[in-house]
């Protein structure tokens, strides 16, 4: 049986973005949801697929100007990227509907006020609005599997 996102969970920006991606993944691997309030920074969702699992922290904003993650957000993906792991801050921003990918490691921040960070650098990847699941499935695993070929001995 197939776990679909609860119907009175699609009320916030996020978690409608999230059934769109269910709607994309869902049948390729397997797609989980995390919510843990044990452990701060740990991204919104996880995805697997043929040996390649990859973590998404989701973000929604109207422009790309206002994307900002936690510095525990910061902290947890890159650790988890410098021990190979494929982590992304995937954002759709509302004004465009595109939706804009950024890579860890690859991915600079720089302070904001308070609490928050924001990206210094462009994002590694877009998909504009109407491209559908198969640009989104090549873009989280293509670049994951590139990365997996560039093993460092």
């Amino acid at each position: 049986m197939i776990e679909t996102p609860d119907l009175k969970e699609r009320n916030t920006p996020e978690k409608k973005f999230y059934a769109t991606i269910f709607s994309w993944l869902h049948f390729r691997g397997h797609l989980q949801r995390i919510e843990t309030s044990t452990t701060s920074g740990v991204p919104d969702v996880n995805f697997c697929t043929s040996g390649i699992e990859v973590w998404m922290e989701l973000k929604v904003c109207k422009d790309i100007e206002d994307l900002c993650i936690r510095k525990e957000q910061y902290a947890w993906c890159l650790r988890r990227s410098m021990a190979k792991g494929h982590v992304f801050i995937v954002a759709l921003i509302t004004g465009t509907g595109n939706t804009v990918f950024w890579e860890f490691p690859q991915t600079l921040i720089k302070k904001r006020t308070g609490k928050y960070l924001e990206p210094l650098n462009g994002p590694s990847d877009i998909m504009f609005a109407g491209d559908g699941g198969d640009t989104f499935y090549r873009i989280i695993t293509q670049s994951s599997v590139q990365r997996q070929s560039r093993k460092i001995i």
